[in-house]
């Protein structure tokens, strides 16, 4: 699930600790946000990694030797992160 922005009537005022709560929960999911991309990117790269070179890269199949289990803690993982 992806929070895109929190709109807010502007005629709706909080007292002072629940702004800075706020604020500080957009901050936190930015960051969390950030960390899913790089871990993203990360998957992405061992997949690549475990896959082999892809048609488009010259790779005709996968490579020998990569379990089947590996492979799909792979997706597993990538599921889950999508999910965050």
């Amino acid at each position: 699930m992806r929070v895109q922005s929190l709109k807010v009537p502007s005629s709706l005022s909080f007292p002072r600790p629940v702004r800075a709560g706020l604020s500080m929960m957009a901050e936190y999911h930015e960051m969390y946000q950030s960390i899913a991309g790089v871990m993203k990117a990360h998957l992405d790269g061992l997949q690549k990694r475990v896959n082999g070179p892809g048609r488009e890269e010259g790779g005709v199949r996968k490579r020998r030797g990569v379990s089947n289990i590996s492979q799909h803690l792979l997706e597993e993982l990538k599921e889950k992160l999508m999910q965050e």
